[in-house]
């Protein structure tokens, strides 16, 4: 897995923190928050081929179409569309709306939630809706809630917003609303991709989704191609170049944050994986570095060695 390291020395949005080890270049964040203001009459198209979407609307009547069923929706409501869903989004009135994409699952305590909760609830037909109303304190939160473009500050306001919500409504309440998007084996490979952390075990991960570790391991060979071990093992060599890119360089805090035993561990590790040792990984990202363009006089934060 011979890699050039520039391709992990990423531009990080408009994170002020500028998170080392963050990854999601190239791909979706798996939590977007953004605000749409519509003008009375307009329209937006709504496909979510990857993510979960809720859609909060602080003021204004929005007309929904979804597949042959249509709807509405008024000021201080909420609705929920599970990934996969089509449709389109017309405002009667001006209107104003909090939109929320999610890759997948919703994990709190390396648990995934929903699956948890779906697990220890039955609904009856007649109890299911997608559509909720918006009570105190959640719209005021809603209504106030400054945004900008960060992953880790979405997670963060992701589980803000779950709390709230378990706060303000009962189980049935939640459930009802979030119940087409229940099952994390409905999208198993998003969930993976989604949740896992580079230091997790596969124990770990299989609690998050709900399943048996067998049940895990089999689904997992038959969306990916590949074991779990094979594929966690490169997920953690990709995280290990994006610290070294980072400027990363002390091996005793990488041995210990990488989860190896000893630096003799870690040594092993960077030959099998890049056929190079830690001190040549350490020498090609400081020349990456010294070549970057620097960033001064702009109020930004930089990334430290220790920060991560």
């Amino acid at each position: 897995m011979k890699q050039h390291l520039s391709k992990y020395l990423h531009k990080r949005g408009e994170c002020p923190v500028r998170c080392p080890v963050c990854s999601y270049e190239n791909a979706p964040y798996p939590v977007h928050f953004k605000r749409l203001l519509l003008r009375a009459h307009e329209s937006t198209a709504m496909q979510s081929d990857r993510a979960n979407i809720i859609l909060f609307l602080i003021y204004g009547k929005l007309n929904i179409q979804l597949d042959s069923h249509e709807f509405q929706i008024r000021s201080g409501h909420a609705v929920f569309f599970r990934r996969n869903a089509k449709g389109r989004i017309y405002a009667s009135d001006k209107s104003e709306i909090i939109w929320l994409e999610f890759s997948n699952r919703i994990v709190l305590g390396v648990t995934d939630i929903l699956s948890l909760s779906a697990a220890h609830t039955t609904l009856r037909p007649e109890k299911i809706s997608s559509i909720l109303e918006l009570r105190e304190p959640l719209l005021g939160w809603l209504q106030n809630l400054p945004l900008f473009n960060s992953p880790c500050y979405y997670l963060n306001l992701q589980h803000e917003l779950y709390i709230l919500m378990k706060y303000i409504y009962n189980e049935e309440e939640v459930m009802r609303f979030f119940h087409t998007g229940l099952q994390s084996n409905d999208d198993f490979r998003a969930f993976v991709i989604d949740n896992y952390h580079y230091n997790d075990t596969l124990e770990n991960i299989a609690h998050k989704a709900n399943m048996s570790i067998n049940n895990f391991l089999r689904r997992f060979k038959s969306e990916f191609g590949i074991t779990a071990h094979q594929w966690l093992v490169k997920q953690k060599a990709r995280k290990f170049l994006q610290a070294i890119a980072a400027g990363q360089y002390d091996p005793k805090s990488l041995t210990r944050h990488f989860g190896f035993n000893s630096p003799a561990g870690l040594y092993i590790f960077c030959r099998r994986q890049f056929g190079k040792s830690l001190k040549e990984l350490i020498h090609e990202a400081s020349v990456e570095n010294k070549a970057r363009p620097s960033i001064h006089g702009n109020g930004d934060f930089c990334a430290k060695k220790g920060d991560f």
